[in-house]
């Protein structure tokens, strides 16, 4: 299936995949979101079990979001910057989790207003440590997460 994402992880080894000092786009555009869906730069799908591990890295669009998880594998960012996610002001978070798997945001910067983290139900887990936001906008209805040291600029 063609969708509208830098990185679709349909199926990754339990050890996964590692990027670092990357730059991912994904657009908002018609020609697009119409027939593929909400542009996000990660997409990780019900299907993969495996990690991801990204570090350094920016993402920007205008996009609808950054990330969309709903694999069983643990994502992991950490130290990247996210802007221009929400481009058409539908209410989409930065980053969406939920799928069953488990979620690790460290030391990120979300330079806009706006969603930053929603955490679904059905995570299994999640840590939230040593974020910058623009705005603590963040919906939880993960039982086992943690939120420790996030600031708002």
């Amino acid at each position: 299936m063609a969708v509208n994402a830098s990185i679709k992880i349909d199926s990754a080894d339990p050890w996964g995949v590692l990027i670092t000092n990357g730059e991912f786009t994904s657009f908002v555009d018609p020609n697009f979101g119409v027939k593929y869906g909400p542009s996000y730069q990660i997409r990780d799908t019900s299907t993969n079990a495996g990690a991801l591990k990204i570090s350094n890295s920016a993402f920007w669009g205008p996009s609808d979001g950054i990330a969309l998880l709903q694999g069983a594998g643990t994502t992991s960012l950490s130290n990247c910057v996210f802007s221009a996610w929400d481009a058409a002001h539908k209410g989409y978070y930065a980053i969406t989790a939920n799928g069953t798997g488990a979620v690790q945001l460290t030391s990120n910067e979300f330079q806009q207003v706006g969603g930053t983290v929603y955490l679904g139900a059905r995570v299994r887990g999640a840590t939230v440590v040593g974020n910058i936001w623009a705005e603590d906008h963040v919906h939880n209805d993960c039982k086992n997460a943690q939120f420790q040291a996030n600031i708002v600029l």
